[in-house]
């Protein structure tokens, strides 16, 4: 019994959750979410600032 309740302390110990960043960005009329998981939040503002500022110009080029 004792070595099923450490089992399960370290099964339940090792599932940490992932860092969840969300963004919601409107394109064209459209609202587009983006989610990114196991980024940290300076990362994932980069990632979301890139892709709002990048979308109209990559679009408007071709």
């Amino acid at each position: 019994m004792r070595v099923l309740a450490l089992c399960l302390c370290l099964l339940l110990s090792a599932c940490g959750k992932e860092e969840v960043q969300e963004a919601h960005l409107l394109t064209f009329g459209t609202l587009v979410d983006i989610t990114l998981w196991g980024v940290d939040e300076s990362r994932a503002q980069a990632v979301f600032a890139a892709l709002d500022s990048s979308t109209p110009q990559r679009v408007m080029s071709t």
